[in-house]
């Protein structure tokens, strides 16, 4: 039962003649790289001799992640049964060597899942190296929880509640890890959610330099105010170099009412979705704008238009979504990009279509289309280009 976690091993014995370049470990450690995202392989290469088992097993244990959501990529550990759950739990509790393995966790805590006792036991382990969480919870699990986000090493954390309270929470998330650069909030909260004091848990802020906010709902103005201030309430953006705003998080609110006047100073990648009008000749240090195109296009032109010629800014993406521009939203937007790179020749424009719309999208730009100034992304869902691009933005941060 141990073998899909390479945890047990057949040793043959090598003939007279065999290679030994199989055994010297950086040579090993090179080979086993092109198999990381092939956890079968992997498993394999565990069992073949004891000098492969921890380089190996460094490579399956990087990621593990435990339950499933709709979407969930396949190329980590993933474990979705109670009975490999179990195996997994009594591995890693009675291994510090397999711990000290993981860099990332992904767990999935959502309705009464028989799986998700043993998933609470996972989590309230201690990992010495770990770097980066995912979460995803449709209640508070105070133990595991608090394990995971106030991780000393922790670097990234994604958080995804859909809860009908604060309850519970308000003690634990104002206590992140120091540690955190990267951050990625994804909140629902329904019902009749009562306003708890979140600010009595004093310590000192965590300055982020990376912060994705996506689907942070709210009934009212006063629960919307208090969404956003407990949301951030750990981190201090004074020094933002990359923010993203998805769907149905409102820039504006949060550019208007949360953000210090400076905080966009440093800011180098913006990413928004959900349009608000930004003069980008405020944010000096600006090297990349990516905006999604869901709403009207005029606010987009009315941006373009705000940046100066002389302005840092180097590339402009455009993402196409479900939105259908007229013909004067595509003339209109033709012509400001056009500008834009004819004040300097050497910014980048790319177009994130999926695939079946680029002839349409081409022919609707004929002046950059004639100029050969656009770059084009294909992909097959805009998420996973909203996914993608900001991946590329943290590893270069």
């Amino acid at each position: 039962m141990l073998a899909f976690l390479g945890l047990i091993r057949r040793e043959k014995p090598m003939a007279h003649n065999a290679p030994l370049a199989l055994n010297i470990q950086e040579i090993l450690a090179q080979c086993l790289i092109g198999l990381a995202n092939s956890p079968r392989d992997l498993l394999s290469c565990s069992l073949v001799a004891s000098s492969w088992t921890d380089e190996a097993q460094s490579h399956l244990f990087r990621h593990i992640s435990i339950g499933k959501r709709p979407g969930d990529e396949y190329t980590k550990l993933q474990i979705l049964t109670v009975e490999k759950a179990l195996i997994l739990y009594e591995a890693l509790s009675s291994s510090s060597r397999l711990r000290r393995h993981i860099r990332a966790v992904s767990i999935v805590l959502m309705g009464s899942n028989p799986i998700n006792t043993t998933i609470c036991k996972i989590g309230c382990l201690s990992f010495p190296q770990l770097h980066e969480t995912s979460i995803f919870m449709d209640k508070i699990y105070p133990d595991v929880l608090e394990a995971l986000i106030c991780h000393p090493t922790l670097r990234t954390l994604r958080v995804s509640l859909m809860l009908s309270s604060f309850a519970g929470l308000v003690d634990i998330w104002p206590r992140c890890a120091p540690s955190l650069r990267h951050v990625e909030l994804r909140w629902l909260i329904f019902g009749g959610t009562e306003l708890l004091d979140y600010t009595a848990v004093s310590r000192p802020r965590i300055r982020i330099p990376a912060l994705r906010l996506d689907n942070l709902e709210f009934k009212d103005d006063s629960e919307r105010s208090y969404t956003y201030g407990f949301a951030l309430h750990p981190f201090d953006l004074s020094d933002l170099r990359a923010l993203s705003i998805g769907t149905r998080s409102e820039l504006g609110y949060l550019w208007k009412e949360l953000l210090p006047p400076h905080a966009f100073r440093a800011c180098q990648f913006l990413d928004i979705s959900y349009m608000f009008l930004i003069d980008i000749s405020l944010l000096p240090n600006l090297s990349e704008l990516r905006a999604t195109l869901g709403y009207p296009a005029a606010v987009i032109v009315s941006m373009i238009a705000s940046i100066p010629p002389q302005h840092a800014i180097h590339k402009i993406s455009m993402s196409f979504r479900q939105y259908d521009p007229t013909a004067d939203d595509y003339r209109a937007l033709d012509a400001a990009l056009l500008d834009l790179y004819v004040h300097n020749p050497h910014r980048v424009i790319v177009f994130e279509v999926m695939s079946f719309l680029k002839p349409t999208i081409s022919a609707s730009f004929p002046r950059l289309t004639e100029k050969y100034v656009l770059h084009w992304s294909e992909n097959d869902s805009w998420m996973d280009a909203n996914d993608l691009w900001w991946k590329n933005v943290i590893d270069v941060l």
